[in-house]
């Protein structure tokens, strides 16, 4: 359902979690959502999702003074 759809850029996010299989947690600077999972989301793609968020949150921090 395209109300149901969520975007973020890269560098509004923090962390993400997988707590189990069937949910997964988007941690934000502002807020934080939980996804109720119909499918698992693969280990490959969760490292992929979190190895991305931490590179751009680091290259952000270099450019802070």
């Amino acid at each position: 359902v395209a109300e149901d759809n969520r975007s973020w850029r890269w560098a509004d996010l923090q962390t993400l979690s997988k707590p189990d299989p069937y949910h997964l947690l988007v941690f934000g600077y502002r807020d934080t959502y939980a996804f109720d999972l119909k499918e698992t989301v693969s280990q490959f793609l969760l490292n992929w999702l979190t190895d991305e968020v931490a590179s751009h949150n680091e290259s952000e921090s270099r450019l802070l003074p």
